[in-house]
């Protein structure tokens, strides 16, 4: 049996590692999580008290051709697109995203003369006389649109504005693997709350839940070779860190948060 769960195991990392090279793509949270809890679950506890804060550095951005300025007023979203530029509107949404009542902006700006350009996230306040303030702008919160070959990374994207939550959401083709992540306006500005990823490879699945302020950690590993499939839930902990929206590449701080405190508790 553990031979058979050694070969699904190095499957499922390997699917892993494939899908983190084309950077991944992702399903709902809410469906990843209704699909693992139908199935049994063995609860098993791991606190990690003295584990060290590993802040993961931002990352360069590739170089592009950045001659441009983000206007800082306007009227309509489209008047934060720079001037003389080739950028356009890929995303947008609209909601309260700071608890003031009124109705504010989120863009993903796209080069569509560049299509390995880094695609700005920008979000716009709504002022009280329904115009606009520039208040953040990120090249890092939105991942890469395409991969090395010319292929889309993901297969489906989304942002939305909920209960006062930027929430990003991508999924993979087929949907065999998923990644969302959502930020919430702190003292400390825009940060991340919480990202999730699920995985399935051949014969296993793993999905994982990050809470960043609170520092906890759900993972659940499925074994879908067995009859029934055995869910095996591992809760542990990480230091509580603040991540930014304005400097945090969020796929790579998940892969590193993986393969500090995840990784070494798969099942046998």
């Amino acid at each position: 049996m553990k031979n058979r769960l050694y070969t699904y195991l190095f499957a499922l990392i390997s699917g892993s590692l494939i899908l983190t090279a084309c950077k991944k793509e992702i399903t709902s949270v809410d469906e990843s999580n209704t699909a693992l809890k139908s199935t049994s679950v063995q609860n098993q506890t791991i606190h990690n008290d003295e584990v060290q804060s590993d802040e993961v550095d931002a990352e360069p951005i590739p170089e592009h051709n950045e001659n441009y300025t983000f206007p800082q007023m306007g009227n309509t979203p489209e008047d934060f697109i720079p001037k003389g530029t080739a950028f356009k509107i890929q995303y947008q949404t609209k909601g309260d995203l700071n608890g003031d009542g009124l109705e504010d902006v989120v863009l993903v700006l796209t080069n569509i003369s560049d299509k390995d350009d880094v695609r700005p996230m920008l979000i716009l306040k709504q002022n009280q006389d329904k115009s606009y303030t520039l208040d953040k702008v990120s090249k890092r919160a939105m991942p890469d649109e395409f991969l090395g070959d010319g292929y889309k990374q993901y297969y489906s994207e989304s942002i939305t504005i909920e209960n006062t939550h930027l929430k990003i959401n991508l999924s993979t083709p087929n949907f065999n693997g998923s990644i969302n992540y959502t930020y919430i306006s702190t003292e400390e500005g825009l940060v991340l709350m919480e990202a999730t990823r699920f995985e399935r490879g051949a014969g296993a699945s793993s999905h994982y839940t990050l809470y960043f302020l609170t520092g906890e950690v759900d993972h659940i590993f499925t074994n879908q070779m067995e009859e029934p499939e055995v869910d095996t839930r591992t809760s542990l902990t990480m230091p509580v860190t603040v991540h930014t929206f304005e400097e945090t590449y969020v796929e790579s701080l998940i892969d590193k948060i993986y393969n500090k405190y995840i990784s070494s508790h798969i099942p046998d």
